[in-house]
């Protein structure tokens, strides 16, 4: 449908993995919904979702670029995606000869707040934006690697430093009640967000939690 050589085909690899592996072109996979069979591509450049197509095989349908991120985005949630085909081709020819496709930024992954271990296992690698959310309160925080670029907590428009600080006096509530959003593409935040002291703060406290579950857990036998 859009052409492109295919590079292999990665059942090992998470979706974010994979995006970053692949630098430019496109990820095909598929997935059974009902009685219906769905096909995605999600088109890659520089390692960042720049845009988003899913068409349904069975019932004739297909949506493009924001549009499509719902389905997809719940596919990848539930789990219906085991396989992933990677392809070498220009996606920057493919959105200019059809510039619906583009997205701004597209959820790769969404995880519960007590899931630590999935979310230093994609943090530490991740560079995107994170949104963190609990109850009223949200979080969004440029992440690089492990480290933490910008931070803003949104309503009550705290940023920067105090914003990663005030995300890690709740962390205890984002466990019990909260969800992780990765995001690949860039989040627009407020001037004055940069992190400056606490860059690697969040990751040292999610790490310490980890480790704490690792302990209690030795202990119990």
């Amino acid at each position: 449908m859009f052409g492109g050589k295919l590079i292999r085909i990665e059942t090992n690899e998470s979706l974010p993995e994979v995006i970053k592996s692949l630098g430019d072109g496109y990820v095909l996979f598929s997935w059974r919904e009902g009685g219906d069979l769905r096909r995605a591509f999600l088109f890659v450049s520089s390692g960042e979702v720049v845009g988003a197509f899913v068409e349904s095989v069975l019932q004739g349908y297909a949506r493009e670029g924001e549009a499509a991120v719902e389905d997809i985005e719940n596919a990848l949630a539930g789990g219906l995606v085991r396989a992933y085909e990677l392809y070498a081709a220009s996606s920057r020819e493919i959105l200019s000869e059809r510039p619906t496709l583009r997205v701004s930024s597209f959820p790769f992954a969404s995880i519960s707040g007590d899931n630590v271990e999935g979310l230093l296992k994609l943090y530490r690698s991740f560079s995107g934006w994170l949104q963190v959310r609990a109850g009223d309160r949200e979080w969004r925080l440029v992440v690089e690697n492990g480290m933490t670029l910008k931070a803003h907590l949104t309503g009550e428009n705290l940023l920067g430093d105090e914003a990663v600080l005030s995300l890690l006096r709740e962390f205890g509530h984002v466990i019990k009640n909260g969800t992780y959003r990765f995001f690949s593409g860039t989040a627009r935040l407020p001037e004055g967000s940069e992190v400056v002291e606490h860059s690697t703060s969040f990751l040292d406290v999610v790490e310490s939690f980890q480790l704490k579950r690792v302990i209690e857990s030795g202990l119990s036998f």
